[in-house]
């Protein structure tokens, strides 16, 4: 749809206020975010997807079309600077130089119309992001 001009944006919160307001542990925030976005890759990686996590859990789910950018958009984390953000941008964060790197894909492949011009495995697929709360469906 947008030929792979899409990238996501997220932060943990700064505000504890309007954060509990709205139901938000704050103690926890980090762990949800990660959480979340760590089932937002199963949808773009899996064709079909299940998530099993503390916070996020969901069975056999399909999510089309798949994102055109290898291993998904780029998820961008914004905070303070420190050990905690760092980890984050890390383990599920796209660090803006590795924006460009291209991701091993396995055995899945996609329709020849979803080819990205200039990437040299265009026609396979595959995030390679492993978690210990992903749970694939049987």
């Amino acid at each position: 749809m947008s030929g792979g001009r899409v990238s996501l944006g997220i932060g943990f919160g700064w505000n504890h206020d309007e954060m509990e307001n709205h139901g938000v542990d704050v103690p926890r925030r980090r762990d949800i975010t990660r959480e979340h976005v760590l089932a937002m890759r199963a949808l773009w990686r899996d064709d079909v997807a299940c998530f099993a996590g503390e916070f996020v859990r969901f069975g056999p789910s399909w999510s089309w079309p798949k994102p055109v950018q290898c291993p998904g958009p780029p998820v961008f984390i914004g905070g303070a600077s420190g050990p905690k953000l760092f980890q984050a941008v890390a383990e599920y964060g796209v660090p803006p130089r590795r924006r460009r790197a291209c991701c091993r894909c396995s055995t899945r492949t996609r329709p020849d119309s979803w080819a990205v011009p200039d990437h040299p495995e265009s026609g396979t697929r595959d995030s390679g992001l492993g978690t210990r709360n992903e749970s694939r469906c049987e």
